[in-house]
This record gives structure tokens, C-alpha cells and sequence, in this order.
């Protein structure tokens, strides 16, 4: 995710007046994550860098902000028992990872070659779907470390989030917005 950077107002005041309401005054720019954060002496507003969508809301509307990082431990646990599995089916069961089993079954004519090719064939193939689970739960782990900003609104069930590090403009962005409801 991108860092945070904080920009002082004065440079960017005409660069983002198209923003701002008549008489606004912006206090300060930060780029967050995926957003360009503008922090003007009423209000905030949230400018998505890709889209160019806003989202913007006034101070006195906002209930709670913080910080929130939310690790998925059970996204790792799957992770983990996938990797197993796909250790289990590359390496213990029946197939090139065993072959004495293998030859001692075949030399007795319990199975047949074709049988064992199939086997090993499903086997595999299986590994490899538990090995593309694991792959995909480990990241989720791993994205679910990145933390979020929250912003939580009076009277609105939803928060809005904005995926980001915890740096040390993050405390002052929420310490401005709780001094300036």
C-alpha cells in the first residue's frame, strides 16, 4: 500500500479548488493507500487516486475514526491445513513420492499400471488444488495485516475504509478530525 505523505495546504489550495465549497479552506493533503485525504476546515474529503471518485463528509457528521487492523488467524489455519493436505497427496500418498508401495501392489497384480497412472494422476492433481487453496488463504493472511482508517457516521450502519500503514500521520489525521468536530 502507498505511505502516507502530508502535504501543507498552501501550495495545493488552487490544485484542488475545484473540491472545495465557497470560502473552504484546505488544510492539509495526504495521500492514504489508494486516496488523496483533504482535510479543509469543515470537512474531509476522500479523492480515489484511480477512479477520481469522492467521498466526502463533514466533521460534525463523523461519530468515530480509527485505526483497525484485523488479522484473519483462521485464514491462516486453513492456509496451513491446505498445505498439509497438498504435502499429503504430492509426497505420502501412493504415487512417485511412494513407489515400493507401489511396485509391491503392481508385482502381486492387486493393481494394474494403468490404475497406478490414473491414481497418481488424481493425486497430483488434487495436491495441486490444495496447494492453490493454501496459496490463496495465506494471501488473505497476509492482506488482512494491512490496516484500515475507519470512518464511522452518525446515523450510517456502514463504515468507510481506507486500507493503509500505520505511519505517523495517522494519528494526526484522526487527532485533527476529533479537534475539529
Amino acid at each position: 500500500m502507498a505511505k502516507v505523505k502530508k502535504t501543507l495546504s498552501h501550495p495545493l489550495q488552487g490544485t484542488y479548488a475545484h473540491l472545495l465549497d465557497k470560502g473552504e479552506r484546505l488544510k492539509y493533503a495526504y495521500s492514504v493507500g489508494l486516496y488523496t485525504m483533504l482535510l479543509t476546515d469543515n470537512r474531509v474529503i476522500l479523492k480515489k487516486n484511480i477512479s477520481h471518485s469522492l467521498i466526502n463528509f463533514r466533521y460534525k457528521d463523523i461519530e468515530v475514526v480509527e485505526y483497525i487492523t484485523n488479522p484473519k488467524w483462521f485464514f491462516l489455519l486453513v492456509a496451513f491445513l491446505f498445505f498439509v493436505s497438498c504435502y499429503v497427496f504430492f509426497v505420502v500418498m501412493p504415487g512417485d513420492g511412494n513407489m515400493t508401495l507401489m511396485n509391491v501392489k503392481i508385482a502381486s497384480g492387486e493393481i494394474s499400471t494403468t490404475q497406478t497412472n490414473m491414481n497418481t494422476i488424481m493425486f497430483k492433481l488434487i495436491g495441486f488444488v490444495c496447494f492453490t487453496f493454501g496459496f490463496y488463504f495465506l494471501f488473505g493472511f497476509v492482506m488482512s495485516l494491512f490496516g484500515h482508517l475507519k470512518f464511522f457516521l452518525i446515523g450510517k450502519r456502514k463504515s468507510i475504509p481506507v486500507i493503509c500503514k500505520f505511519t505517523e500521520e495517522i494519528p494526526e489525521i484522526i487527532n485533527h478530525i476529533e479537534n475539529s468536530k
